[in-house]
């Protein structure tokens, strides 16, 4: 989908960088492209047309003198996002190395209207410069400004804009923002240098370690097949094999990928971002190149693929700048950021085997380390996962300088597989301590995974490093292919590893909840993990299959065997259940085989069944039943009540203690919502039919038979929020005349108290001739069911006159009377209404729903009357109910007398018709 900003075609002429332009009848010279779907999480790319033709190796350097930042707000949710030189704008497919675009791109963490505002300066080396005042304002895109509306997200699976920006929240799990879902990394570490691709533009091997291919690049032949219709390609076809590489490892459900962004005197020595491998070229960036990478950085996010960017490995720690944060490392990471921080799941990795001088080229020190994590933290809008890798015997002198430091949060762990468990459980307990826990990942098993084949190794690495990791609390691992590290083009070489990998993620996101399980290394010896949320649930992983016991507290378990190797459903061994209360004998495994995770659950468990309660009562109630325990049960409440039951409860949390017979407790809480059936008697007046000398609206809808029975918001693009949307009338509510008359559908919001631009709840209601806002029947108030009786902000919108929102909150624990027309309440913003004979009207004018009026450029309200009359007979008048009618009267007028067209350039001010106005709405 694609949308233009456009005012008209002008004449541009370029005069040493100064722009002049023709500017009559235009205001609006620059264009703005939107491209992507207007969908929460999804990828939106706005491209700017500068007017300054100029190039990758032009002087200015548009990498360094210029700097493009786009502010995007949606109420309070503000991002700063650096945006880059783009070339013509189509480097992927033409492999341009000049234009006049700049691009930004953004993924949306909020449906609703987003505004955005350009800063775009000009200065030396102005892009890494903090100073927002730096350098000077470059027309015409300096301080343009816009707007879109974001819909929900109609993604599902595997995919990242179903399970929203995958996020470290303080705890040693990551978790998705849009479903809580926590994530556990099973990831392809290997090779590290698979952005060597033959099909990226401007790549090459500099003549180390390569794979054995002609031009010692990646082509990875066996997984074109692996390419699927639809998928992505450039150029005519190029990039089947990269992309079907990933696409295989997604059909095994592998989570992630690891690889090199910049390896220049390293091992591959074959993928960086700039035009060549050179020191003089640092400064020049490879548009072409880089606008691949991120086609396949796309599909990774469609296909569900952790991005792994590790941004340089040992041997070039101190290539750029010595190892400091200089120039050169600033406008990497700048251009890093900026091109692919708007994906969904990221880790930033600091750099391969840090902290490990190799040939003499020295070391980064503890505080550039930091700083690298600190320009991350600092400029990523999105705040994605900060790691640093660390080569084997480094651990305590990386890690522990950054114990406690705000920017890093998880380690990139290399060791051998005997010491995964070890040292899992040891940086967990270190980092905690430290106060801030880190996901600890293990990313590298000393000497890496063999292919598949007989003594292959896979069942020691699954034991020792896989569940070594899992068991302890980690948060994954990834597999690095050892020797054919860098020559490997074959990923289906490891398929017993890749099965290995989907077993274990597949018990533990589905039988555990792991983010809430820690390791209990007392409970058993040395040939098995225990993984627990004591008293409820342990996973017990056998290394070698054989039978155990476990000490239990009180409660009847049940005993299930899941195979590592095999994978496949829950089975049962010799015993199914068992009696906690002391030491409990698991039994014997289904079948002989390697491995076996047990799994012992809890019976005894307790239900609720809860009455809610509305605004201001305290008719709440609760009960409790037992089950899994051996009967009776007795029940005693955090209130002092006991039995089974309790009421007469207001609002609130509710804990109970539940006994069985044999003396087992348990304890559980759960709360008692206040639901409100809230009404709300509100005033308003929209501007095209009100009547100043009557102060009525006129009605001329309904009498010309037009007004539609079912409310026309949704298919407006409106986002509907509790129990709004879908209102339907019967045809009598439109026989009612006089004052009640109903003259138009309206949408009425209550939005969050703590946020403005989150909406709660929304109704479409109808608007009558004295500007009541009534309900479906069209006489009683607005009513919202089962919302919380809570203090929300009020907004108030329709379909072609600008919404606005009260500036403070209202309570609806009763039914609220406000009149929105009178000048006594405030709102939020300035001018959000029109003030007319000292009543408040909403401004009519807004023929597109776009949210501002205007009367000339892109995207202005007023073509819109004339498209619907018809341009070529700007004198024909259209009947019917229509967006472009702004005046209600049931018709759509270009000319003459109660024309439609005037109002808006009324409202935009007459004498200035390049003005526009803002609907003042978060």
């Amino acid at each position: 989908m694609k949308y233009e900003t456009r005012a008209c075609r002008i004449k541009i002429s370029v005069i040493t960088h100064t722009l002049v332009f023709l500017l009559f009848p235009c205001l609006v010279v620059s264009q703005t492209v939107i491209t992507g779907e207007l969908k929460k999480w999804h990828k939106l790319t706005l491209t700017f047309s500068s007017g300054i033709n100029t190039g990758e190796t032009a002087t200015p350097n548009p990498f360094t003198d210029y700097r493009l930042n786009v502010t995007f707000t949606n109420g309070a949710n503000t991002y700063l996002v650096p945006g880059y030189y783009a070339a013509d704008g189509n480097a992927s497919e033409t492999s341009a190395t000049n234009g006049d675009k700049w691009r930004v791109h953004f993924s949306p963490d909020e449906i609703g209207i987003w505004t955005y505002t350009v800063s775009f300066r000009t200065g030396s080396y102005i892009s890494i410069n903090e100073n927002p005042a730096a350098g000077s304002p470059v027309a015409p895109l300096n301080g343009i400004s816009g707007s879109f509306n974001i819909q929900p997200t109609d993604k599902s699976g595997r995919d990242h804009r179903a399970k929203g920006r995958l996020q470290y929240v303080g705890e040693h799990y990551m978790r998705f923002a849009e479903t809580d879902e926590y994530y556990i990394k099973g990831a392809c570490n290997s090779p590290e240098n698979f952005l060597g691709y033959h099909e990226f533009d401007g790549t090459y091997d500099n003549g180390n370690m390569s794979p054995n291919t002609p031009d010692g690049l990646h082509h990875y032949p066996t997984h074109v097949a692996d390419w699927n219709t639809g998928d992505p390609t450039w150029q005519n076809g190029k990039g089947k094999g990269i992309i079907g590489a990933l696409n295989y490892l997604a059909s095994e459900e592998i989570t992630g990928m690891y690889f090199l962004t910049m390896n220049i005197d390293g091992d591959g020595d074959d993928t960086w971002p700039y035009i060549s491998h050179n020191v003089q070229d640092f400064e020049r960036f490879d548009c072409s190149k880089l606008d691949q990478w991120e086609i396949v950085f796309s599909h990774m996010d469609s296909i569900g693929l952790m991005i792994h960017f590790v941004t340089q490995e040992r041997e070039n720690q101190m290539l750029l700048d010595n190892g400091a944060l200089g120039n050169h490392r600033k406008m990497y990471y700048r251009e890093l950021i900026a091109r692919f921080s708007h994906h969904l799941a990221i880790t930033w990795n600091m750099g391969e085997e840090n902290g490990w001088d190799y040939l003499g080229r020295g070391t980064q020190t503890d505080q550039q380390r930091k700083d690298m994590a600190t320009y991350f933290k600092t400029h990523d809008p999105y705040q994605n996962f900060v790691v640093i890798h660390t080569y084997t015997d480094d651990h305590d002198l990386i890690y522990l300088p950054l114990l406690g430091y705000p920017d890093y949060e998880g380690t990139s762990m290399q060791t051998y597989h005997t010491n995964v468990h070890e040292y899992t459980l040891l940086w967990l307990q270190r980092s905690a301590n430290a106060g801030k826990k880190w996901v600890v990942n293990h990313d590298e098993t000393v000497g890496g995974i063999n292919p598949n084949g007989p003594g292959n190794g896979h069942t020691t690495m699954r034991r020792y490093a896989l569940y070594g990791n899992l068991m302890a609390g980690g948060g994954g691992v990834e597999w690095y292919f050892g020797e054919d590290d860098l020559t490997e083009e074959n990923l289906r070489s490891r398929s017993g590893m890749w099965s290995s990998t989907r077993h274990a993620l597949r018990f533990f996101n589905e039988h555990l909840p792991f983010w809430e399980m820690k390791n209990n290394p007392g409970l058993l010896n040395n040939s098995f993990y225990v993984f627990e949320k004591p008293g409820r649930i342990y996973a017990i992983y056998s290394i070698w299959g054989s039978s155990t016991g476990i000490t239990l507290p009180c409660g009847n378990y049940t005993v299930k065997w899941y195979d590592p190797h095999n994978g496949g459903s829950l089975q049962d061994g010799s015993v199914t259940t068992v009696n906690g209360g002391g030491f409990a004998n698991l039994g014997s495994r289904p079948y002989t085989n390697n491995d076996w995770m047990i799994l012992v659950t809890n019976n005894f468990n307790v239900e609720f069944n809860v009455t809610h309660v509305g605004c201001g009562q305290n008719q709440g109630g609760i009960t409790a039943t037992g089950t899994g325990g051996v009967a009776p049960y007795s029940y005693s409440w955090n209130t002092g009540a006991v039995g089974a039951s309790i009421s007469a409860l207001a609002a609130g949390t509710y804990t109970v203690t539940v006994t069985d017979n044999s003396g087992c407790t348990i304890s559980e809480s759960v709360e008692i919502l206040q639901t409100a059936q809230a009404s709300v008697n509100l005033k308003a007046f929209i501007e095209g039919p009100y009547n100043a000398t009557t102060g009525l609206m006129s009605d001329d809808l309904r009498v010309a038979g037009v007004l539609p029975l079912n409310e026309p918001f949704t298919g407006l693009g409106y986002t509907h929020a509790g129990p709004g949307g879908g209102e339907t009338v019967s045809p009598s509510v439109f026989s009612i005349t006089g004052n009640n008359a109903i003259v138009d559908w309206i949408f009425v919001e209550l939005r969050d108290k703590n946020n403005v631009a989150n909406i709660i709840a929304t109704r479409a209601a109808l608007l009558q001739r004295d500007g009541d806002i009534v309900d479906v029947d069209g006489l009683q108030p607005l009513t919202f069911n089962g919302i919380p009786c809570e203090d929300y902000y009020i907004a108030v919108r329709h379909r072609n006159h600008l919404g606005f929102m009260t500036a403070g909150t209202y309570s609806l624990s009763s039914t609220l009377t406000l009149d929105l027309s009178s000048t006594a309440i405030s709102l939020y913003g300035t001018n959000a209404q029109k003030t007319v004979s000292g009543k408040r009207v909403m401004w009519t004018g807004n023929a597109n729903n776009n949210h501002q009026l205007k009367y000339i450029g892109a995207d202005n309200d007023r073509d819109l009357i004339l498209n619907t009359v018809g341009a070529s007979t700007p004198t024909s008048v259209i009947a019917g109910y229509h967006n472009e009618d702004l005046n209600l009267d049931g018709y759509v007028k270009y000319m003459g007398v109660n024309n439609d067209r005037d109002l808006i350039l009324l409202n935009i001010g007459g004498s200035t018709p390049g003005a526009v106005r803002i609907e003042q709405l978060p």
